[in-house]
């Protein structure tokens, strides 16, 4: 068996921002709208950083490491359409 880590990009039809990017590594213990990750570390980012990302996306990413590690994901950008229950745009971990 082993670890995974599911991702989740969501935009509704109204404000667009500038959107996130996030660096992952897996720890010892595609460009495209989501995809699978097998590879050690990485960048994930929403479509088109760092231009405004597109209205209506729905991205799942999918880092997959071995048995007995962590996964360690740092979000280094966030900006986000705002709303206080993130209702419309967000980031799910």
């Amino acid at each position: 068996m082993d670890n995974s880590l599911f991702v989740q990009f969501v935009t509704d039809s109204t404000v667009a921002r500038e959107g996130f990017t996030a660096s992952y590594e897996f720890l010892d213990l595609k460009e495209a709208c989501g995809g699978t990750y097998y590879r050690e570390s990485g960048v994930i980012k929403s479509p088109g950083f760092p231009e405004r990302y597109p209205h209506n996306a729905h991205c799942i990413w999918i880092l997959k490491g071995k048995l007995h590690r962590q996964i360690s994901l740092n979000v280094t950008t966030f900006n986000l359409e705002e709303h206080n229950n993130c209702r419309y745009d967000y980031l799910e971990i």
